[in-house]
């Protein structure tokens, strides 16, 4: 009997065994529930925080791109606005200049002294020529009358 109780005592020290064991299994998986918890809480929060952080720096890339590309047409207009304002500076410039020259020009003055000459010239031949075409004229006036062609 001292077998059997010894064998049923080394028994039920392997089923207590056993229990404490079972015991510190069910704890453990607990705790690697809870720990398997936490870490996927964990990884939902850093993809939500990932993803934020994402489409922020994808706005901000863009938002930023896009100034840049208005920046750089700012620039154009600025240099094509820059070389318009010159290049009519220069062309009021040039023609002012021009312009000035023209207006001091003595070869104008001098051009229209002689064309007044030359017309004043031609009024006077015109009128040496009627002076004398005149009595030739009333010459031939007066034999035509006497013919009879002319009737007044």
């Amino acid at each position: 009997m001292k077998n059997v109780l010894g064998h049923l005592e080394k028994k039920l020290f392997d089923i207590e065994q056993i229990i404490i064991v079972k015991e510190q299994s069910k704890l453990s998986l607990e705790i690697i529930r809870n720990n398997n918890q936490e870490i996927i809480r964990n990884i939902q929060r850093i993809r939500n925080v990932t993803i934020e952080a994402l489409n922020t720096a994808i706005f901000v890339a863009r938002s930023l791109y896009n100034q840049k590309l208005v920046l750089n047409k700012i620039h154009v207009l600025e240099n094509d606005t820059g070389n318009l304002i010159k290049g009519t500076g220069s062309a009021l410039k040039s023609q002012g200049v021009s312009i000035l020259q023209d207006a001091s020009n003595d070869n104008a003055v001098e051009t229209l002294k002689s064309a007044f000459a030359n017309v004043f010239n031609t009024i006077n031949t015109i009128n040496e020529q009627n002076k004398e075409a005149f009595p030739q004229n009333e010459t031939q006036i007066i034999e035509l009358k006497k013919t009879g062609d002319i009737y007044e």
